[in-house]
């Protein structure tokens, strides 16, 4: 794979600082939000404080990850059906798979 270049590395660190933005003030998120925000927890763009403090973004992350129910997904009632039953619909599994991803999300954030 060839180098990033010194051009590519800064206009990523713009899109990561303006997504970071954008999940500040908009109103619905998605678990994608989360997920974008918990990478920029742990990578630092620019150098000698010019990047949002870690902690400062694990936080959001935290808040926006309890803002959409991700610990909450826990007690969803397909849960409890998908464990006990023995036949599934197409919709349930879609909800299952989709309360997985947020379960990863949620051990990630929480390592």
């Amino acid at each position: 794979m060839p180098a990033i270049t010194g051009e590519a590395l800064e206009a990523l660190a713009d899109l990561a600082c303006a997504h970071l933005g954008f999940v500040i003030f908009r109103k619905q998120h998605r678990l994608s939000d989360v997920q974008a925000t918990l990478l920029l927890s742990v990578w630092i763009p620019r150098g000698q404080g010019q990047s949002a403090d870690q902690w400062m973004v694990t936080g959001i992350c935290i808040r926006l990850a309890y803002r959409i129910g991700v610990p909450d997904s826990f007690n969803r009632p397909v849960i409890a059906t998908f464990l006990n039953a023995n036949t599934f619909d197409d919709n349930d599994i879609r909800e299952v798979n989709d309360i997985l991803r947020q379960w990863h999300t949620w051990l990630i954030i929480n390592q």
